[in-house]
């Protein structure tokens, strides 16, 4: 393939991941968004498969993580580059391990890889609070392929998607130079078929379920980052989303607020099995009763 032309897959690669993920939510796209890129890289020495992994992945983490800047200021520019080299380091070695691997499992490298890198980046003390998104995330909305989870967690899912972009471009490559091969990537296509099958049988079943015994949801919307007399009990350090509650007063006046509005909410509407406080009320109530 020439130099362009492999460019170009790395790009529409880079792109069909980005248009996969949470604020465009494409999710289908995840399934066959790398197989671009994967042809492209076919033959290719060891520096432009670098540059074209790296090209992909760059996109793929400016689109994903457009909101840095407005969090990190101008070091956001810097940190979207820094999640893509972070996504192209674990593609490029599980591709570079699927090279040395010399048997039909190969197939496996760089989906087990990627995967484990990817949960691997979560649970060690110095990456595990780096906000880089998840590739299992591009199926957040759909249920039936995020029922997995409860068996696996999120690395399962990653590992199901990469697999079925590596089998599709293993089918493509062996119908182009008309070898024989097409059984094993095709065989691990019904993998996530079958979780796609299985999880809409799971949901279905919770549907009926939940129609025979609905569940009763209620939320507040307190704003307290905006109320003056909430801010003013704290140290007035802001984030990028409102000011921090960094003294126990402010954190306890928000704690109080919202079990004011959870018992109105109560009272007007009658029994609530659930009720679900925003996001930084949730973190301030739980240091607030501790």
């Amino acid at each position: 393939m020439k130099l362009l032309l492999s460019y170009i897959l790395s790009i529409l690669s880079g792109l069909l991941m980005m248009l996969s993920m949470p604020s465009y939510d494409i999710a289908f796209l995840a399934w066959f968004g790398f197989v671009p890129l994967f042809l492209a890289i076919r033959e290719k020495n060891a520096l432009h498969t670098y540059l074209l992994i790296n090209l992909c992945t760059i996109i793929w983490s400016i689109g994903t993580h457009l909101w840095y800047p407005s969090i990190f200021g101008w070091w956001g520019y810097l940190i979207m580059i820094a999640g893509g080299l972070f996504y192209g380091a674990i593609i490029k070695m599980g591709y570079d391990m699927s090279l040395r691997i010399k048997r039909w499992y190969s197939i496996f490298a760089l989906p087990v890889t990627f995967s484990v890198l990817e949960w691997v980046k979560t649970i060690i003390p110095f990456t595990k609070t780096w906000w880089i998104e998840l590739l299992a995330k591009s199926q957040w909305t759909v249920p039936e392929n995020l029922q997995l989870l409860s068996i696996t967690g999120f690395i399962g899912l990653s590992f199901i998607i990469m697999l079925c972009n590596v089998a599709l471009t293993e089918m493509i490559s062996s119908l182009k130079i008309r070898k024989s091969g097409l059984l094993l990537p095709l065989t691990l296509l019904l993998v996530p078929i079958a979780n796609s099958v299985l999880g809409a049988m799971i949901v279905n079943k919770s549907e009926q379920e939940l129609l025979q015994h609905p569940i009763t949801i209620g939320a507040n919307v307190d704003l307290v980052n905006q109320d003056p007399a909430v801010t003013a009990l704290g140290g007035q350090q802001q984030a990028g989303d409102g000011y921090l509650a960094d003294t126990p007063q402010m954190q306890q006046k928000i704690f109080d607020i919202n079990k004011q509005l959870s018992q109105e909410l109560v009272q007007r509407n009658g029994a609530v099995d659930i009720i679900i406080w925003g996001k930084m009320s949730s973190l301030t109530s739980m240091i607030a009763t501790c």
